[in-house]
């Protein structure tokens, strides 16, 4: 009957600056880590669509556009230009 009567004293949480501060940086760091592992994941899911696409067998009509370039060592270890 008596905890009914008798006022609780109020629940305050005050945080000092230096948990402040701590909280931010962990904040922070969370969402850089968060941040890092979905573009990681993006970026590894992109070049298997990339490599997906180079490893195509080449049919008859495409159309390649570029060159090919052979650089052959010489004789003191550098490459010469064709």
């Amino acid at each position: 009957m008596r905890e009914n009567t008798v006022t609780r004293a109020p629940k305050n949480l005050r945080y000092t600056t230096f948990g402040k501060v701590f909280m931010a940086f962990a904040l922070v760091a969370l969402l850089s880590a968060g941040f890092l592992a979905v573009k990681s994941i993006s970026d590894r899911k992109n070049e298997q669509k990339q490599e997906a696409k180079l490893t195509v067998t080449p049919r008859q009509g495409d159309l390649y556009y570029g060159y090919f370039i052979e650089n052959k060592p010489s004789d003191h270890g550098t490459t010469k230009m064709l």
